[in-house]
């Protein structure tokens, strides 16, 4: 995503979490409440991620019910603004041609 928006100043990305692993799920609320890039990308270097006291009003059912609900079984999954859904993993070339459409 970072390649992307540097690439294109036009590209928002809105991040909502799907926790897989159980062992994860407190870091990912803190993540979600804090609404902490930095920590984001601590998570990704499986760096220490503190659980902050914000978490505990963030609900892990309600995200993988949201997640449910938009038939959403991978990570990651997104979901363009015209409603097409790509799932897995591409390069920030590819996937600045899914969003234009090109894909």
């Amino acid at each position: 995503m970072k390649a992307v928006i540097e690439k294109r100043k036009d590209i928002v990305f809105y991040i909502k979490f799907f926790p897989i692993k159980k062992e994860t799920q407190e870091q990912i609320k803190s993540i979600a409440c804090s609404k902490s890039l930095t920590m984001l990308d601590d998570a990704y270097a499986k760096k220490d991620i503190a659980v902050l006291d914000c978490a505990k009003n963030i609900s892990i059912e309600k995200m993988t019910e949201l997640a449910k609900s938009l038939g959403i079984r991978a990570v990651p999954t997104l979901i363009m603004s015209d409603g097409r859904i790509h799932s897995g993993y591409v390069q920030s070339e590819q996937l600045i041609e899914i969003i234009d459409g090109r894909r």
